[in-house]
């Protein structure tokens, strides 16, 4: 009996290496091929990327998926910027998004918003979030008590929108980076609830070759779903901070840089225009191309300070006379 435990634990361990072996020949395939694309395009090659199958996750780290936890609690949501004439000072607004709202913000959108409206700007996105995550925190009671403290009611929330987060509503937002699953919602008796993994779920997903494969199964199914999931994720969204703030206006401001046309994205803004929110593209505020080198930072998307000093004035006059 002892040597066929024996034998059977040699072979467990036999399997569980040669897995761990290919699964990181496959990891430094793609690292390869990854480091070609990049040298080929321009883009800077990300330094984070690495094999991590081994690291111990930290729920602390900003590098994890899960921070949106402890998010309002550990105040890890950006400076609140506030208006500089007290005396003549509106209401505040809430912004939610991803790294286009949250980079640079001291200097960016989020500041330049309180500067053109002489208004107290409160900023809860966060890199790599999508609108999943604006839903989780606008269904924290604390998210309330942060913005309560300031004394007064915010008029109106903005949630900066952009294609790829139709991709970020499954379980894979970056299958080199992230070794645990996204923040994603499923429908339960016609309510979105935060879906749970179990352990063997969890576990497989440290290995690279299981998020690889997610991927692609999510790359093949996202078109048919994702704007029905992105339109019940964004409504509950308004609906429930209409319960908080009554009056409040639901802005989802359209960072456009696809050329192609997307029908099913138009369908689903005009649904959510259709229940009271209000949709604001880049496309109305210049005629400029936000891809181009001139708008953008060294990774070829995300905006720099060009492309917000020709947007923020513009968007900000839309805001104030949506309140007015």
């Amino acid at each position: 009996m002892k040597k066929i435990i024996k034998l059977l634990v040699i072979n467990i361990i036999i399997i569980i290496s040669l897995i761990l072996i290919i699964d990181y020949l496959y990891f430094k395939y793609d690292e390869h091929k990854y480091r070609i694309k990049c040298e080929k395009t321009g883009i800077p090659f990300d330094k984070h990327i690495e094999y991590k199958t081994y690291k111990i996750l930290n729920p602390k780290d900003k590098n994890t998926t899960n921070i949106y936890k402890s998010f309002i609690e550990e105040k890890l949501y950006q400076d609140t910027i506030y208006a500089e004439n007290k005396e003549e000072e509106k209401a505040p607004i809430l912004l939610f998004g991803d790294s286009y709202t949250w980079l640079e913000a001291h200097k960016e959108l989020q500041y330049q918003l309180s500067q053109n409206t002489n208004r107290t700007v409160f900023n809860f996105a966060f890199w790599g979030w999508g609108a999943q995550h604006m839903l989780y925190l606008i269904n924290n009671d604390n998210l309330y008590k942060v913005i309560d403290e300031y004394g007064k009611t915010p008029q109106i929330a903005v949630y900066t929108y952009i294609r790829n987060h139709q991709m970020r509503l499954t379980d894979v937002l970056d299958y080199y980076l992230d070794i645990e699953p996204y923040l994603e919602y499923r429908e339960v008796n016609g309510k979105l609830q935060v879906k749970e993994y179990n352990f063997f779920h969890k576990l497989l997903y440290r290995l690279y070759m299981y998020r690889r494969y997610r991927h692609e199964r999510n790359l093949k199914k996202y078109h048919k779903t994702s704007h029905n999931q992105l339109y019940k994720i964004i409504s509950e969204s308004y609906y429930e901070l209409k319960k908080h703030y009554p009056d409040i206006k639901f802005v989802i401001f359209e960072y456009y840089q696809n050329k192609e046309e997307d029908k099913k994205e138009e369908e689903m803004f005009k649904k959510l225009e259709d229940i009271g929110i209000i949709y604001i593209s880049t496309k109305d505020l210049t005629q400029e191309d936000l891809l181009d080198k001139k708008y953008t930072t060294e990774d070829g998307y995300h905006p720099n300070s060009e492309a917000w000093n020709i947007l923020c004035k513009p968007l900000a006059k839309k805001l104030e006379d949506i309140l007015n």
